[in-house]
């Protein structure tokens, strides 16, 4: 578009009303153009303005591939902004064929590299007395799968019932979004720039969906929620929003980062092994990335190498020197973040919608599918399980040697009865969750609480009665996501009353958050209070249906765990590396040692509770001996 066109327009827009609505479309002025979306009437009335797949972005194909974001040009004429976007090229989950189960979490639209869109819902836009908050989604998927676009991730009924601008966004997935040769072709984090211009376009029309761009929330889950941490590090985005909720995950865990000889190494597996056109091409970047440009990005996702084991994810954010100037940890430990409140949490079972996948490749695939199945493991089939699951640490390709696995085995035993089937399964799901998503978040938000600020911790206990993965699954990652967006108070949902009042009470803490900071809002009637964590308390909240009638409070959760993982198995990976073959032999003894120490104290403390009670015996007969003259 030339100037002129451009002046043209922009002088046009002032001459015209903002917003035009009709029954079933609504019309609306947006910083770049205009844009025709959908009018619903939801919740016995409420109307909703839905506007989806807003271009925010220049399609990043051709020459653009691997590169940093452009924002897109405005436009003239009416966009059609009343159906969902492209989905960025991403993985299609169909290990379990059709099966809602992991259904929910693939998208419907195609997979295109066309797909910078941004969504956004508006309640109530007859109402103007005042600025609405903007609640800003980011969603999760290993940074290799997910979409804005999951009917799952509706702002409407979220926006409808709580009177907040909701927003989410599209960002790019795998090699495309990630990918860091340290060159402008190719310099990494391009995904987290996608993040960033879809908050600055926020900012830029705010006004023009009723929002204050001085009071935004960005909110994510998993892979989102460590994208929202690295926003709150981050300079490029600090100043573009006010508060965070982060739901399961942060930049603390080792899954959430690659290092740029990692990227470089993934990319060469990508091209040797699987035949991509480019194996004769030498490490001239230029050269390389015009033989990567040339191949379908469809092609180039689906076969870029990755890593296999529980949450080893192919293409991650990575030190850029731009976006990130140093790991994160870095800069938590310096407290170079945004301080702000954050609403933070994770889920009671974290770890089972990993596990499962782990299982189906053992043979044991089809009974997860039935919501009744239990299924049980061996004591010997546990420690089996946890060789495998922590066969990397910190990440891939570093193994964990044997001593670190032994130790994991030995902390997640339950000691009382090894031999409980029950607990055993229930116990490898808590170290996979524990290790890469509950401990990390704890870690997080311990770096805010320390510096002062406040920190609303959530625990997520309830397992909906919609769920159809197996009962043994429990309250799995992922879970509390159909509950902060409100899929039980959809027409016909079949939850249950409860957990229709859970879901809207979820949604209000949320919401109450992202407008004033403090999950109860600035006045909640002199009802219960939800406290800050603090530095020693470790306070959390737990959201379950009995807390709805008596609020349950906690410490942690599962701080010892935690310590486990943050302070002792560090140090037992690193001072049993490279060890000489007699050390190893003798702390293998030790260790075998170690075992009957704690067999035999455990029946010595039965011998002397037993010598105790016997002798308390014999002093209450002595007792009576005397005073009946006997002694």
């Amino acid at each position: 578009m030339d100037w002129l066109s451009y002046c043209a327009l922009w002088v046009f827009s002032f001459m015209v009303v903002t917003v035009d609505s009709t029954e079933d479309f609504t019309r609306r002025r947006l910083h770049k153009g205009w844009v025709t979306g959908n009018r619903h009437s939801v919740l016995d009335g409420i109307i909703v303005h839905e506007y989806l797949g807003i271009p925010m972005g220049k399609p990043p194909i051709g020459n653009r591939r691997f590169r940093k974001p452009e924002p897109v040009d405005p436009w003239m004429g009416q966009y059609n902004a009343s159906k969902r976007s492209n989905a960025c090229i991403n993985f299609k989950d169909v290990q379990f064929g059709d099966f809602y189960g992991s259904d929910v979490w693939n998208p419907e639209e195609p997979r295109s590299e066309d797909c910078l869109y941004i969504n956004a819902w508006i309640p109530n836009p007859g109402e103007m007395t005042e600025k609405k908050a903007i609640m800003v989604w980011i969603y999760g998927g290993g940074f290799y799968s997910g979409s804005s676009t999951l009917d799952i991730y509706d702002g409407r009924y979220l926006a409808a019932s709580q009177n907040v601008i909701v927003v989410s966004m599209q960002y790019r997935l795998g090699i495309l979004g990630f990918l860091n040769l340290e060159s402008e072709e190719a310099p990494g984090n391009m995904a987290l720039f996608d993040q960033l211009m879809g908050l600055q376009w926020v900012q830029d029309n705010a006004e023009y969906l009723y929002g204050d761009k001085n009071n935004v929330t960005i909110m994510g889950e998993s892979a989102g929620s460590v994208s929202v941490s690295l926003h709150l590090i981050s300079a490029k985005s600090r100043n573009l929003f006010n508060r965070a909720i982060l739901q399961s995950g942060a930049a603390t865990a080792n899954w959430a980062l690659m290092t740029v000889e990692s990227s470089w190494y993934r990319l060469n597996k990508t091209i040797y092994s699987k035949d991509i056109g480019c194996s004769t091409i030498t490490t001239h970047v230029p050269t390389l990335m015009k033989c990567l440009r040339s191949v379908p990005a469809g092609v180039l996702f689906d076969y870029s190498w990755a890593p296999s084991g529980i949450a080893q994810f192919s293409w991650l954010p990575s030190v850029d020197h731009d976006f990130l100037t140093e790991l994160p940890e870095t800069s938590l430990r310096k407290g170079n973040f945004k301080r702000c409140p954050i609403l933070i949490g994770s889920n009671a079972n974290e770890g089972s919608s990993f596990l499962v996948y782990e299982f189906y490749y053992q043979g044991f695939g089809p009974i997860f599918k039935s919501k009744e199945i239990n299924f049980t493991i061996s004591h010997s089939r546990f420690v089996n399980d946890i060789n495998r699951a922590f066969r990397y640490y910190p990440q891939w390709p570093t193994s964990m040697n044997q001593f670190g696995k032994d130790a994991i085995a030995f902390r997640y035993t339950d000691w009382r009865n090894k031999d409980d089937s029950l607990l055993n399964r229930h116990n490898i799901d808590l170290s996979v969750g524990d290790y890469h998503f509950l401990c990390p978040t704890n870690a997080f938000s311990q770096y805010f609480v320390n510096v002062g600020l406040p920190v609303y911790y959530y625990y997520f206990t309830h397992r909906s009665t919609r769920n159809p993965w197996g009962k043994w699954m429990g309250v799995m990652h992922g879970d509390e996501i159909f509950f902060t967006f409100g899929l039980p108070i959809r027409p016909d949902s079949q939850y249950t009353e409860d957990e229709k009042l859970l879901s809207m009470h979820m949604m209000q803490l949320w919401s109450n958050f992202s407008k004033t900071g403090h999950p109860n809002g600035l006045d909640n009637g002199g009802l219960w209070s939800w406290t800050p964590a603090s530095q020693f308390g470790k306070e959390f909240y737990e959201l379950s249906i009995p807390s709805l009638t008596s609020p349950t409070f906690g410490s942690g959760p599962r701080t010892e765990h935690c310590a486990f993982w943050d302070s002792y198995l560090p140090g037992l990976v690193t001072g049993t590396a490279d060890i000489h073959d007699v050390e190893k032999e003798w702390k293998e003894q030790f260790a075998e040692w170690n075992t009957y120490i704690v067999h035999w104290k455990h029946e010595y403390q039965n011998y002397m509770q037993t010598e105790y009670e016997q002798t308390k015996c014999d002093q209450q007969l002595n007792v009576q001996k005397r005073e009946t003259g006997e002694l």
